[in-house]
Protein backbone atom coordinates (compact mmCIF):
# COMPACT_ATOMS: atom_id res chain seq x y z
CA UNK A 1 0.00 0.00 0.00
CA UNK A 2 1.04 3.29 -0.81
CA UNK A 3 -0.28 6.06 1.84
CA UNK A 4 -0.15 10.20 1.07
CA UNK A 5 -1.87 13.05 3.37
CA UNK A 6 -0.54 16.72 2.61
CA UNK A 7 2.01 15.64 0.20
CA UNK A 8 3.93 13.14 2.62
CA UNK A 9 4.50 9.80 1.63
CA UNK A 10 4.70 6.87 3.94
CA UNK A 11 5.26 2.69 3.14
CA UNK A 12 3.06 0.78 6.06
CA UNK A 13 -0.05 1.50 8.20
CA UNK A 14 -0.28 4.34 10.80
CA UNK A 15 1.31 3.91 13.55
CA UNK A 16 2.39 6.43 16.86
CA UNK A 17 4.67 8.43 15.09
CA UNK A 18 2.79 8.69 12.12
CA UNK A 19 -0.24 9.96 13.78
CA UNK A 20 1.87 12.54 15.80
CA UNK A 21 2.91 13.29 13.02
CA UNK A 22 -0.10 14.61 11.38
CA UNK A 23 -1.09 16.80 14.36
CA UNK A 24 -0.61 20.19 12.44
CA UNK A 25 -2.88 18.72 9.30
CA UNK A 26 -5.28 17.83 12.30
CA UNK A 27 -5.20 21.20 13.74
CA UNK A 28 -5.45 23.02 10.08
CA UNK A 29 -8.87 21.15 9.70
CA UNK A 30 -10.62 21.50 12.69
CA UNK A 31 -9.41 25.33 12.44
CA UNK A 32 -10.84 25.80 9.35
CA UNK A 33 -13.68 23.16 9.13
CA UNK A 34 -15.33 23.30 12.37
CA UNK A 35 -13.97 27.22 12.56
CA UNK A 36 -12.41 26.30 16.38
CA UNK A 37 -9.86 28.09 17.75
CA UNK A 38 -7.62 28.72 21.47
CA UNK A 39 -8.89 26.40 23.90
CA UNK A 40 -11.44 24.71 22.33
CA UNK A 41 -9.08 24.01 19.32
CA UNK A 42 -6.19 22.63 21.49
CA UNK A 43 -8.78 20.80 23.66
CA UNK A 44 -10.33 18.84 20.42
CA UNK A 45 -6.99 18.24 18.61
CA UNK A 46 -5.61 16.79 22.20
CA UNK A 47 -9.03 14.75 22.16
CA UNK A 48 -8.48 13.46 18.70
CA UNK A 49 -5.29 12.74 18.72
CA UNK A 50 -5.79 10.23 21.67
CA UNK A 51 -8.30 8.75 20.17
CA UNK A 52 -6.48 8.64 16.96
CA UNK A 53 -3.75 6.95 19.08
CA UNK A 54 -6.18 4.32 21.29
CA UNK A 55 -7.96 3.36 17.77
CA UNK A 56 -5.12 2.80 15.12
CA UNK A 57 -4.88 -0.95 16.11
CA UNK A 58 -8.68 -1.16 14.83
CA UNK A 59 -7.31 0.49 11.15
CA UNK A 60 -7.52 -2.26 8.79
CA UNK A 61 -6.79 -0.32 5.68
CA UNK A 62 -9.60 -2.05 3.62
CA UNK A 63 -9.99 -1.38 0.32
CA UNK A 64 -7.02 0.66 0.29
CA UNK A 65 -8.69 2.89 2.36
CA UNK A 66 -6.42 6.14 2.88
CA UNK A 67 -5.26 5.98 7.06
CA UNK A 68 -5.58 9.97 7.11
CA UNK A 69 -9.05 9.77 5.99
CA UNK A 70 -9.36 7.46 8.99
CA UNK A 71 -7.67 10.24 11.11
CA UNK A 72 -9.74 12.88 9.50
CA UNK A 73 -12.86 10.66 10.23
CA UNK A 74 -11.82 10.83 14.09
CA UNK A 75 -11.39 14.37 14.52
CA UNK A 76 -14.90 15.24 12.70
CA UNK A 77 -16.81 12.37 15.38
CA UNK A 78 -14.52 14.48 18.18
CA UNK A 79 -15.87 17.31 17.00
CA UNK A 80 -19.05 16.71 16.82
CA UNK A 81 -18.79 15.71 20.11
CA UNK A 82 -17.45 18.27 21.20
CA UNK A 83 -20.13 20.46 20.01
CA UNK A 84 -22.72 18.28 21.36
CA UNK A 85 -21.31 18.32 25.04
CA UNK A 86 -20.42 22.00 24.96
CA UNK A 87 -24.12 22.65 24.08
CA UNK A 88 -23.35 25.02 21.50
CA UNK A 89 -27.23 25.07 20.35
CA UNK A 90 -27.87 27.93 22.33
CA UNK A 91 -30.43 29.75 23.27
CA UNK A 92 -32.07 32.10 20.96
CA UNK A 93 -32.05 36.19 20.86
CA UNK A 94 -35.62 36.15 19.89
CA UNK A 95 -37.47 34.25 16.99
CA UNK A 96 -37.61 37.65 14.80
CA UNK A 97 -33.64 38.00 15.12
CA UNK A 98 -33.06 34.63 15.08
CA UNK A 99 -34.70 33.62 11.79
CA UNK A 100 -33.67 37.02 10.06
CA UNK A 101 -30.03 36.18 10.45
CA UNK A 102 -30.59 32.39 8.89
CA UNK A 103 -32.33 33.91 5.69
CA UNK A 104 -30.22 37.07 5.23
CA UNK A 105 -28.03 39.10 7.55
CA UNK A 106 -29.35 42.56 8.49
CA UNK A 107 -32.47 42.17 6.87
CA UNK A 108 -34.24 44.51 8.65
CA UNK A 109 -33.03 48.10 10.27
CA UNK A 110 -35.51 49.20 12.82
CA UNK A 111 -38.10 47.84 15.42
CA UNK A 112 -41.22 48.94 13.25
CA UNK A 113 -39.19 46.92 10.20
CA UNK A 114 -38.87 44.15 12.42
CA UNK A 115 -42.26 43.92 13.67
CA UNK A 116 -43.65 43.75 10.09
CA UNK A 117 -41.19 41.06 9.08
CA UNK A 118 -42.16 39.00 12.09
CA UNK A 119 -45.69 39.39 10.86
CA UNK A 120 -44.76 38.29 7.31
CA UNK A 121 -42.62 35.45 8.75
CA UNK A 122 -45.33 34.21 10.70
CA UNK A 123 -47.30 34.03 7.73
CA UNK A 124 -44.86 32.41 5.73
CA UNK A 125 -44.43 29.48 8.22
CA UNK A 126 -47.94 29.16 8.37
CA UNK A 127 -47.40 27.88 4.71
CA UNK A 128 -45.34 25.28 5.90
CA UNK A 129 -46.26 21.79 6.46
CA UNK A 130 -47.50 21.44 10.24
CA UNK A 131 -44.56 19.15 11.45
CA UNK A 132 -42.12 21.88 10.45
CA UNK A 133 -44.12 24.78 11.68
CA UNK A 134 -44.24 22.78 15.26
CA UNK A 135 -40.71 22.44 15.04
CA UNK A 136 -40.03 26.33 14.19
CA UNK A 137 -42.50 27.61 16.46
CA UNK A 138 -40.99 25.34 19.66
CA UNK A 139 -37.41 26.38 18.65
CA UNK A 140 -37.91 29.87 17.52
CA UNK A 141 -41.15 31.30 19.39
CA UNK A 142 -41.32 29.44 22.71
CA UNK A 143 -37.07 29.27 22.99
CA UNK A 144 -37.29 25.55 23.18
CA UNK A 145 -33.88 23.40 22.73
CA UNK A 146 -33.94 21.23 19.80
CA UNK A 147 -33.49 18.28 22.90
CA UNK A 148 -36.89 19.52 24.30
CA UNK A 149 -38.08 19.49 21.28
CA UNK A 150 -37.52 15.88 20.41
CA UNK A 151 -38.65 15.06 24.21
CA UNK A 152 -42.20 16.73 23.82
CA UNK A 153 -42.63 15.82 20.74
CA UNK A 154 -41.63 12.12 20.88
CA UNK A 155 -39.18 12.18 17.85
CA UNK A 156 -35.18 11.41 18.07
CA UNK A 157 -33.26 14.13 18.34
CA UNK A 158 -31.68 14.10 14.64
CA UNK A 159 -35.34 13.99 13.20
CA UNK A 160 -35.83 17.68 15.06
CA UNK A 161 -32.42 19.07 13.46
CA UNK A 162 -33.22 17.74 10.24
CA UNK A 163 -37.14 19.12 10.21
CA UNK A 164 -35.84 22.27 11.20
CA UNK A 165 -32.91 22.24 8.70
CA UNK A 166 -35.41 21.47 5.75
CA UNK A 167 -38.07 24.15 7.55
CA UNK A 168 -35.58 26.72 7.19
CA UNK A 169 -34.91 25.60 3.36
CA UNK A 170 -38.55 25.68 2.91
CA UNK A 171 -38.50 29.30 4.63
CA UNK A 172 -36.01 31.15 3.08
CA UNK A 173 -37.27 29.87 -0.27
CA UNK A 174 -40.70 31.32 0.67
CA UNK A 175 -39.16 34.35 1.59
CA UNK A 176 -36.67 34.99 -1.58
CA UNK A 177 -39.81 34.50 -3.88
CA UNK A 178 -41.30 37.41 -2.06
CA UNK A 179 -40.77 40.96 -2.44
CA UNK A 180 -41.22 42.26 0.67
CA UNK A 181 -38.37 40.32 2.10
CA UNK A 182 -35.81 42.23 -0.35
CA UNK A 183 -33.96 45.03 0.67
Amino acid sequence: MFYTFMGDTNAGPPNHEWIASRRDAVKHYLWKRWSLSGEDLEDVLQETMAAALQSFPNYKGLNDANPATYLIGIAKNVAHSFFRRRNRHERRRTAIEDIADILDDGIFRDEAEAAELAKLLKEKISALPKNYVQVLELIFYQDYREREVALKLGLPVEKVYSLKSDALKRLRKLCTKDDRFKP
